[in-house]
């Protein structure tokens, strides 16, 4: 499995690195170039407001893999200007600012996990007292 970047094999020269946004692996030349532990196109769609020029550049399985995160229908996009259109207007939309970014919670958060604990911490004191 290569860079998904730079299509380098993976080596004890270059580890492989997972960004913490998209959670697709990078080697440690990517994922370090731009700082921090996200990739260069998390970044790029982590900036608002998100505009079509700023995004522009980005391959389409990177714009893929973000609305298919967001849970958004790429299905009948054809083209890389409708994924563009698309990726613009569900940013840019009341809901997601509402619902804010993935980021914006935290960093590293266990899917599930926490508030799962928190329901049977609760029904545990419910059945005790």
């Amino acid at each position: 499995m290569p860079c998904e970047s730079c299509a380098v094999q993976f080596s004890v020269f270059k580890r492989k690195r997972v960004c913490y946004e998209c959670e697709r692996y990078y080697c440690s030349g990517c994922l370090r170039r731009g700082g921090g532990a996200m990739c260069a196109p998390c970044r790029v769609l982590a900036t608002r407001p998100l505009s079509r020029s700023s995004i522009a550049h980005l391959k389409v399985r990177d714009l893929q893999c973000f609305l298919q995160r967001q849970n958004v229908s790429t299905r009948g996009c054809v083209e890389k200007d409708e994924l563009l259109s698309l990726c613009v207007s569900h940013v840019n939309s009341a809901a997601y600012r509402r619902r804010g970014a993935r980021s914006a919670s935290g960093a590293f958060t266990l899917k599930g996990f926490t508030s799962n604990i928190n329901e049977q911490t609760f029904a545990l004191y419910k059945y005790v007292a």
